[in-house]
């Protein structure tokens, strides 16, 4: 049984979401973004053409790497174009969408007119990808590895579904529960239908900073699921 099959036929509600442990997800490349951040912000220092080049090219960079690091450490569909990949980044929930429409509406202003830029843009595009960064290395610092999702009100006849994180290939296993016990184990791949929801419900509930409940979020995640699959 699919996890998808087991969320449309339960009849108890989920309400509770509980992490149950954590891990550090290792940044897959030798060199992280904040060091090219760092050398944009010592670019800065050079109040003149060359110096905006430098810190606006190294700030791309930083975006770049800290962009990919994390389609590579949760599997994410691979993309060549920029604004493919925030779209990738967007789906689980990572940044708000706002932050990546100014970061990539900037990119693109700076990077294909060729225009030599101005020092306030530079500093915007520079405090953006800051911003990014930023909210993005909480990923790396502590990931659900355990987690599960059931109802409060009978949780000790384990209703609902525990997730356990495979480091190895970032897949799922999913154990689910009703009232008589274990019902069945799904093991959820990347790039399957139930694959981002659940790790959006991951990102979302691991930081405490998310103004939706947890009953919001776990709605959220069952519609995801029970929608219709797309090709």
């Amino acid at each position: 049984m699919r996890l998808k099959e087991f969320l449309i036929n339960y009849n108890q509600p989920l309400d509770c979401y509980e992490r149950m442990s954590f891990t550090d997800l290792e940044f897959p490349f030798e060199i992280h973004a904040q060091h090219f951040l760092d050398i944009a912000e010592e670019d800065l220092l050079t109040n003149d053409l060359r110096g905006n080049i430098n810190a606006l090219t190294n700030a791309k960079r930083a975006i770049d790497c800290q962009v990919e690091a994390v389609i590579e450490v949760l599997s994410l569909k691979k993309a060549r174009q920029f604004p493919v990949k925030l779209e990738k980044i967007n789906e689980i929930g990572l940044v708000a969408p706002r932050v990546l429409k100014r970061l990539n509406k900037l990119r693109n202003s700076l990077e294909h007119d060729f225009v030599s830029p101005s020092r306030d843009e530079v500093e915007d595009f520079i405090d953006v990808a800051s911003l990014f960064i930023e909210l993005s290395n909480g990923l790396f610092r502590m990931y659900a590895w355990q987690f599960a999702v059931y109802d409060k009100q009978t949780y000790g006849d384990k209703n609902g579904f525990q997730v356990n994180l495979n480091r190895d290939d970032n897949s799922m296993e999913v154990n689910m529960y009703k009232t008589n016990g274990k019902v069945t184990t799904y093991v959820v791949r990347p790039g399957e239908h139930e694959y981002i929801p659940l790790v959006r419900l991951a990102i979302k509930t691991d930081w405490g900073d998310s103004i939706e409940t947890d009953e919001q979020l776990i709605q959220n995640m069952i519609e995801s699921i029970t929608s219709p699959e797309q090709d």
